[in-house]
């Protein structure tokens, strides 16, 4: 289960998300205090994990870096465990220096203690190290975050969040719209997708809120010398729902 992101960015925030809700689910049904969640990240993390402990009020637990050890040390992250941290965070390729964390001792570590995410390697380690285990196969690995847009041939900007299971995102952070002409789950930060823009168009379809449903909307912002461009929305809107 996943969705597609404006790069790595808006995809750990997502992620950040889901972990902090099915954290604060799980403490209210224990009767503990939920206002005190943390993450725990290397230093070496991109600057997108402070943003997200800094905007959704989350304690970031940096494990330090050492001279000639540059990325997060399993073994260190794991003390900082408790059961107010969300979330482990670990990099397939660092910001600082490209490395991979040793995403298995970390899932070990802490299959021992008992409590994940990836980004511009997750892209990568599938192929060029199929025998590496850093995804689903390790069992505490919850959301994995791959960043596509620093690789050829593909669109800007574009990114994915991918959970284990439908359980890992609560169901309460999604929401369901029909702007496009029909029923279409998002959990996203931005918005716009599908139907028409297979033909290059983002034409919003949709009905209207309560006691107007029966109405249904189709918005399009036009612009001068717009006459060609008509014509060829058009002839796409009659393929669209000839198909």
């Amino acid at each position: 289960m996943g969705v597609g992101t404006v790069g790595s960015s808006e995809a750990i925030m997502l992620a950040g998300l889901a972990f902090k809700r099915r954290w604060q689910n799980k403490m209210k049904e224990a009767g503990k205090p939920c206002d005190k969640p943390n993450i725990v990240t290397g230093a070496n993390v991109q600057v997108c994990w402070e943003k997200f402990a800094r905007y959704f009020e989350v304690e970031l637990k940096e494990v330090k870096l050492s001279d000639g050890y540059f990325v997060m040390d399993p073994d260190k992250a794991v003390e900082m465990v408790d059961e107010n941290t969300i979330c482990v965070a670990a990099i397939l390729g660092s910001t600082l220096n490209g490395e991979f964390e040793d995403v298995k001792r970390l899932n070990d570590l802490l299959v021992e203690k008992k409590t994940k995410k990836q980004a511009s390697g997750g892209f990568i380690a599938p192929f060029l190290y199929p025998e590496l285990e850093w995804d689903f196969r390790l069992p505490l690995v919850k959301c994995i975050n791959v960043s596509g847009h620093k690789y050829g041939l593909v669109y800007a900007g574009i990114g994915w969040v991918i959970w284990r299971s439908k359980e890992d995102l609560p169901e309460e952070l999604i929401f369901h719209i029909n702007y496009l002409g029909a029923d279409q789950p998002t959990f996203t930060l931005n918005f716009s997708k599908d139907m028409l823009r297979r033909f290059g168009w983002i034409v919003p379809a949709y009905t209207m809120p309560p006691d107007a449903q029966h109405v249904t909307v189709l918005r399009v912002v036009v612009e001068r010398l717009f006459k060609t461009l008509a014509e060829r929305l058009v002839i796409d809107m009659g393929k669209f729902f000839t198909s």
